[in-house]
This record gives C-alpha cells, sequence and structure tokens, in this order.
C-alpha cells in the first residue's frame, strides 16, 4: 500500500486532498523523503538507460552503413545529431505526458467556487468535456473584455473591481490548466512559474504543480 502511495504521488496521479495529505506527511516522515527520492532516482535511471540503448543502436547503424573512409565524421556527426534529436523528442515527449497527467488531475470544480461568475462556470464546463480549443477561445475572449461595473457609489465598484480581478486570476489559471491538459508544457510551464511568481489565489496551486513536474 505504501509503494502504491508512492508510485502515485510520483505519477502525479494523487488527488489534491491526496497530495497534500502526503505532503504533509513528508515533513515530518524522513524514512518516507528517503523512499521517494530513490523512487524518482529508480524512474530517471529507466528513463535514462532506454535513451541511452536507443542511442547506441543508431550509433551501430551508422557505423555498419557509412563507407570506411568518412565514418569517422559521420559517424561523430550523426551520432550527435540523433543524440540531440533523441534527447529532444524524449524530453518532449516525457514533459508532455507529465503535463497532461498532472494537468488532468487538477479540479477546477473546487477552484470554480472562488469565482462565482457564469461565464467563469460555462469555460470550466467547456473545459471538462475536453472541447479545450473552444475553451481557450472563450477564456481570449473573457479577458479581452474592459471592466464595467453599474454601480456609482465607490466602494461598490472597487467590489466589482475586486471581483473582476478575482475572475482574471481564475481564467488565467483556466488556461494554463488547458494548455497542461493539452499537452502544451512549454506554455503551460511559463504560465505556472508566472502564477506561482505572483501573490494571487492561485500561487500555491501552481507552485504544487511545478514542484510535482520537476521529478
Amino acid at each position: 500500500m505504501k509503494d502504491e502511495r508512492i508510485d502515485k504521488y510520483i505519477s502525479g496521479e494523487m488527488s489534491e486532498d491526496e497530495r497534500s495529505f502526503m505532503e504533509r506527511e513528508l515533513t515530518s516522515d524522513p524514512e518516507l523523503q528517503t523512499e521517494i527520492t530513490l523512487q524518482r532516482d529508480i524512474v530517471r535511471a529507466v528513463r535514462m538507460k532506454a535513451a541511452k540503448e536507443y542511442l547506441q543502436q543508431v550509433e551501430l547503424t551508422i557505423q555498419t552503413n557509412r563507407r570506411r573512409r568518412n565514418v569517422f565524421v559521420l559517424r561523430f556527426s550523426g551520432f550527435a545529431a540523433a543524440a540531440c534529436l533523441l534527447l529532444g523528442i524524449f524530453v518532449h515527449f516525457s514533459q508532455v505526458t507529465d503535463y497532461k497527467t498532472v494537468g488532468n488531475t487538477i479540479d477546477l470544480v473546487s477552484d470554480y467556487a472562488r469565482g462565482n461568475e457564469p461565464a467563469t462556470d460555462a469555460i470550466r464546463s467547456v473545459i471538462e468535456n475536453k472541447e479545450y480549443t473552444k475553451a481557450l477561445n472563450m477564456i481570449s475572449f473573457a479577458e479581452e473584455q474592459e471592466f464595467k461595473s453599474e454601480f456609482t457609489h465607490p466602494d461598490l465598484i472597487e467590489q466589482d473591481r475586486l471581483e473582476h480581478e478575482l475572475q482574471m486570476e481564475t481564467l488565467r489559471w483556466y488556461k494554463t490548466v488547458v494548455y497542461m491538459r493539452m499537452g502544451k508544457w512549454v506554455k503551460a510551464r511559463k504560465m505556472l512559474k508566472q502564477i506561482a511568481n505572483s501573490n494571487g489565489l492561485y500561487k500555491s496551486q501552481a507552485q504544487s504543480v511545478l514542484d510535482q513536474l520537476q521529478m
């Protein structure tokens, strides 16, 4: 059971409540911290071993197919190109998978309670239906709308402004989650870092996601 929990934590398959409980447990359990670190090292080793074996096979093919007089030059350039290509592909697909996995564990329903806006609710529903392109279009449209208040009293206008800012933060968080679920990890990572470095409502969620992805 303990090994299963560690696997779920490392792979990002835990729910937000499970992850929060696990992280609290980690602060007081050095043995658990060691086990998680060891498990992460094993995952890295397996991935790197697979990459190394593939590169060795590429190198063997290059050696076999190239003419003798060009073997050294072509082997070096071919191996370097193959290494760069494989590393790029490996990193890309690994990141895509990780971001999609973690993105799908984020519970937007609980986040929605903070916004309490019909437009935000509609966008959340579209995201949950996996209509990601439509969701991005809706978010962009909502972000372009200028702030307006129906009130004239300064205090009420300020309250409206605060609610508008809350909605903008929620839209930004939803866009980040959409990018994660689509596997657009470069855009997602950039937005996660920006949110984590802000003082907004989703600061802790963004930092928690970044921590999960740094394995």
